[in-house]
């Protein structure tokens, strides 16, 4: 809104204002100032109504009966919160349709965003590796910027990072978070990096798994069980080895 000028004639410059001019200047002033302080509440207003909308979204895509941002292990900085928007937005309804890891299953992308997505957002690394990092790829794809690719190779790095962290050492960390890390890292490789560090990191997928005793360590992780089932049979059929990425993806979540 534009602020406004009152002018007021008065007869002698030289002589000190008359009250009826003092009591004019005054009262335009309070009028600016209550137009300024209404102008900062309607603001304040329409972006606590954007943010509870944004909530509200995001509470309906994952299914939560809760406020989902309270899931999140950290406080994300502003153009997180856009990759974050842009993953749940764009990212997953894309790769749903494109994704060929599976047959088409009711609620794939219900599934999708409750059961990895849903994983996600409860842990910090996790989060980098999944939708930060994913959020980064796909945007770069039709917009190359020098500080997005940066902001990916942090990310990629921090999942890398957290993933030997996890596995490394006299008591490695195993768990549904770790399988999530590795196939993580795997899908990045197949869809952005090298096919054979790909395969490496499936073959750390399954190593992991033997580890924690096998595939019953996934049961009732939903979606990513049926990931790691899927990779065991391309594995162990002789038409479905292990290929260079495309046989089991374009790109995946």
């Amino acid at each position: 809104m534009p602020r406004t000028f009152q002018f007021v004639t008065v007869s002698n410059p030289a002589e000190p204002l008359p009250q009826h001019v003092r009591s004019l200047t005054h009262s335009h002033a309070v009028r600016q100032r209550h137009a300024k302080e209404r102008r900062l509440r309607m603001q304040k207003h329409q972006e606590d109504m954007f943010r509870n909308a944004e909530r509200t979204s995001l509470n309906g895509f994952l299914g939560y009966s809760r406020d989902p941002f309270a899931a999140l292990p950290k406080q994300l900085l502003s153009h997180e919160n856009f990759l974050l928007d842009h993953y749940i937005r764009v990212v997953v309804p894309h790769n749903v349709k494109t994704c060929r890891l599976f047959n088409q299953m009711n609620d794939h992308e219900g599934k999708v965003m409750r059961d990895w997505v849903g994983l996600a957002i409860t842990d910090s690394d996790l989060l980098c590796s999944i939708i930060l990092l994913g959020a980064c790829r796909h945007i770069l794809i039709s917009n190359p910027n020098p500080g997005l690719m940066q902001a990916a190779l942090q990310y990629k790095y921090n999942g890398l990072k957290a993933l030997r962290h996890a596995v490394s050492g006299a008591s490695p960390t195993v768990s549904a978070m770790t399988i999530a890390k590795a196939c993580a890292m795997a899908l990045d490789e197949v869809s952005f990096g090298e096919a054979i560090v790909a395969r490496q990191h499936i073959q750390g997928v399954f190593a992991i798994i033997e580890t924690a005793g096998g595939s019953q360590c996934l049961d009732g992780t939903g979606l990513l069980k049926r990931m790691y089932l899927r990779f065991l049979e391309m594995r162990e059929s002789p038409g479905l080895q292990l290929p260079k990425g495309i046989a089991y993806t374009s790109h995946c979540w």
